[in-house]
């Protein structure tokens, strides 16, 4: 237990066994209390090889086509962000044919790139 003497009057705060700051201002009593999670090693094994950046594909479209099909050859499905010619981004509708092959529609014919991630 620990007292603290506030404006003459005596206040008394339970305080646990880990690190701790009581003050007080005003009259008012603050605790603040310093837990350190306790860290426990599971398991030593060797450290990995360092992983690689983010890769992915660039795919031009350079005559305007209202349907783009690239063949990507990533082995899983990509997640697309499609610009036009400007770099504007622009909506398309995106469906993935096979895990190496996507197409983009268009509503309109559209020229651009495709990024494949």
């Amino acid at each position: 237990m620990t007292s603290v003497v506030v404006s003459n009057t005596t206040t008394v705060v339970n305080v646990a066994a880990a690190p701790t700051n009581v003050s007080a201002v005003n009259g008012v009593v603050s605790v603040v209390r310093y837990d350190t999670p306790t860290i426990q090693v599971v398991a030593v094994a060797e450290q990995g090889p360092p992983g690689s950046s983010i890769s992915g594909v660039t795919f031009n479209q350079a005559s305007p086509s209202a349907e783009w099909t690239i063949n990507h050859n990533m082995g899983y499905k990509p997640a697309v962000s499609v610009r036009d010619s400007g770099g504007s981004e622009v909506e398309a509708e995106i469906l993935h044919i096979t895990v190496n092959q996507t197409k983009v529609y268009f509503a309109s014919p559209q020229a651009g790139q495709a990024y494949l991630i």
